[in-house]
């Protein structure tokens, strides 16, 4: 791939006016805007249609509510790849105009119930009008395509503890990478999600995150807290952020945790953007 989408190696920042905010000298921002999409999902996009490629496959499907969607679609279609994203059937004017560019769309009700491969595969064949062999769903693809956002965090601190990371929650796939990767540590991994549906903060709110319910009937992890934010605390949050980095709402409402929990000011604390 050309550089234009060369991913990772996202740099790791100090922002002075809000260390002073909340009090932690110590506060680290991973700054994954830089991404080729402005978002961390461009690793997974990356890999999964690195894989597909060497493959075969044609088609891609996935769930989306924006983010995921564009990144995998830009990527695909810059492979030769088609791809068909599953969206809400709310989902604001601008972001399926944004997806439209490099996807075919079809509008469903996720709130409704969980959709499976065979149901999505089923489902774009009726749309499409042809039939889908070489097709891979990627929404939930179980693989290690964040670890490299992890070993990049020890290079870049030169491996000094972090008492606590911070990561928005969509599907629930960086934060259940973050619990693999700081097992048995100290570090405290700490998810921001919403359950509005209604939420200016889209990426971080869904019905169903099969990943986050496996974690929770497991014991290996233990180390991790997971916050629901109102909407008053996003739109703050965000007025905030938006003016310091570039961010879109669910992004910035990682950094209601800084409001939202206790910490001691010489606790070392990252917020992956």
């Amino acid at each position: 791939m050309t550089k234009e989408y060369e991913v990772g190696n996202t740099p790791l920042i100090k922002i002075e006016m809000l260390c002073r905010k909340f009090n932690l000298p110590n506060l680290y921002i991973k700054d994954e805007s830089t991404n080729p999409t402005g978002t961390f999902k461009d690793r997974k996009s990356k890999a999964i249609v690195g894989q597909a490629s060497r493959k075969g496959i044609k088609f891609l499907m996935a769930i989306t509510t924006g983010n995921f969607g564009y990144s995998l679609s830009k990527f695909a279609k810059q492979a030769g790849i088609k791809t068909t994203l599953f969206v809400p059937k709310n989902l604001k004017h601008k972001m399926l105009k944004t997806l439209e560019k490099n996807a075919i769309l079809i509008k469903v009700d996720l709130e409704k119930e969980i959709l499976t491969t065979a149901m999505m595969k089923k489902i774009a064949e009726r749309h499409i009008g042809n039939n889908l062999r070489k097709v891979l769903n990627a929404t939930n693809l179980s693989s290690n395509f964040y670890d490299t956002l992890f070993k990049e965090i020890d290079s870049q601190l030169k491996f000094k503890a972090i008492s606590h990371i911070i990561i928005p929650i969509g599907s629930g796939e960086l934060f259940a990478a973050a619990l693999r990767h700081y097992s048995g540590k100290k570090t405290q991994i700490i998810g921001v999600a919403t359950k509005s549906s209604k939420t200016i903060a889209t990426m971080i709110y869904c019905k169903y995150r099969p990943v986050i319910d496996k974690i929770r009937k497991t014991s290996k992890y233990q180390n991790y807290k997971i916050i629901y934010l109102p909407e008053n605390k996003i739109k703050k949050v965000y007025n905030l952020m938006k003016n310091e980095i570039n961010c879109e709402p669910s992004a910035a409402a990682a950094f209601a945790a800084l409001e939202t929990l206790k910490f001691n000011p010489d606790d070392r604390v990252l917020v992956i953007n």
